[in-house]
């Protein structure tokens, strides 16, 4: 982000580059939450692994979402 300010004209406002790095990096794409898993192994789940495909659904939504909103706030002119 430091970098991507360095170039920026305008040192108030954001880039769309910023931005979209920004929605990239709070969405935090999980592909395997292993963290879930363990904790659903330590409490005893049959079947610990039935989360990851809810979780990457989840998680690809929600980074496709922003995206989207981005880009419709952006030909909006934010």
């Amino acid at each position: 982000m430091h970098e991507l300010q360095q170039v920026n004209p305008e040192k108030e406002k954001a880039t769309n580059s910023m931005i979209t790095f920004l929605i990239l990096n709070t969405s935090s794409v999980t592909l395997i939450p292993t963290l879930v898993i363990s904790l659903r192994i330590q409490a005893g789940s049959a079947v610990p692994e039935e989360i990851v495909a809810t979780t990457v659904f989840a998680t690809l939504a929600g980074t496709v979402g922003g995206l989207m909103l981005h880009k419709f706030l952006q030909k909006r002119g934010r």
